[in-house]
């Protein structure tokens, strides 16, 4: 299901991934048995507002966290420690096209 150029609901009779903006997929998240994956921005579930959608309204078992510039991946999970254990499983993604090689937490080559 595509919805409104924000994001894309991926079902198979298996599983479900939620690809883009969560706040796009509202109208349909009673209609999901279950989200299996969520594919979210780095920055949503340390929102507020966000925080609140992805634990009460959508609830998906996994999530990635994406579009996260690849300078920012160690600051990302020290963002993500304080509130790893009020999601089930969320973990960052590097943006696919983005080179760097990690030598030290912070420091990029």
């Amino acid at each position: 299901m595509y919805i409104a150029n924000e994001g894309v609901l991926v079902a198979t009779p298996s599983k479900t991934v939620l690809i883009g903006e969560p706040e796009s997929f509202l109208p349909v998240a009673g209609t999901v048995e279950q989200i299996d994956l969520a594919l979210v921005h780095f920055w949503f579930p340390l929102q507020p507002n966000g925080k609140q959608i992805l634990q009460t309204i959508l609830k998906p078992v996994h999530i990635g966290l994406v579009h996260i510039p690849i300078r920012m991946n160690y600051q990302i999970a020290g963002q993500l420690a304080p509130v790893q254990h009020e999601y089930g499983d969320i973990f960052p993604l590097i943006t696919p096209g983005e080179r760097g090689e990690f030598t030290a937490p912070g420091v990029v080559r």
